[in-house]
């Protein structure tokens, strides 16, 4: 996922963690810090294999696809854009 997503556009992957999602395929929630140290949150697709059955056999053959299609980031946001969190004020102090 570094060399093939955050490496080319001059970002570091720090840290990243599946997350689950109705669509197929695995999803991760990844956090990347780019030149002047700017924080950006992205959620990740990766479509790893498809499934296809031989005509005229029982057996399902695997179809990999190549490792630069896999990754596609499907959302990003900046740090700096998150201002709330589970839809509350941080500032705001609950009891």
């Amino acid at each position: 996922m570094q060399r093939v997503l955050f490496r080319p556009a001059k970002h570091r992957l720090v840290e990243f963690i599946e997350i689950e999602e109705p669509l197929p395929g695995r999803h991760f929630l990844c956090v990347s810090v780019g030149r002047k140290k700017v924080v950006q949150l992205s959620i990740v697709h990766c479509q790893i294999s498809k499934t296809t059955q031989k005509s005229g056999s029982k057996k399902l053959q695997t179809q990999r696809s190549s490792i630069q299609e896999c990754y596609k980031k499907i959302e990003i946001w900046s740090l700096n854009d998150l201002t709330l969190v589970d839809g509350r004020d941080p500032d705001v102090v609950v009891y």
